[in-house]
């Protein structure tokens, strides 16, 4: 018997497995900074916070610490959702031009009418 069970029982064990899961747990629970700061989050995270692609999240940075959370408003998601269609929108041709607030106006009656 090694020296480091010699003496070890009962309570003791069980001291010693909850250390070394939890050590395991915390090791698992790392990620890795990717180029231009991407993150990804474990499979298990995501799925326990129903998380989708393209959710928002907030950040926040407190004592050191980074915070995610869940943004949950349908407002944000939708916001997003549209400055990402308009952007593609653009890319692709689909866009009015105008001088002036008037000439704005009359082109944006042709299609809302």
């Amino acid at each position: 018997m090694s020296n480091f069970w010699k003496g070890i029982r009962g309570g003791k064990i069980v001291k010693v497995y909850k250390k070394l899961k939890f050590i395991y747990t915390e090791l698992m629970n790392t990620i890795k900074l990717q180029q231009r700061g991407l993150l990804t989050l474990p499979k298990k995270l995501r799925d326990a916070l129903s998380l989708k692609e393209g959710q928002v999240l907030r950040i926040q940075h407190a004592g050191g610490k980074i915070i995610l959370e869940p943004q949950n408003s349908t407002i944000d998601s939708d916001l997003a959702q549209a400055i990402t269609q308009g952007l593609e929108d653009i890319k692709s041709g689909k866009f009015i031009e105008f001088g002036s607030t008037t000439e704005f106006h009359n082109k944006l009656s042709q299609y809302v009418d």
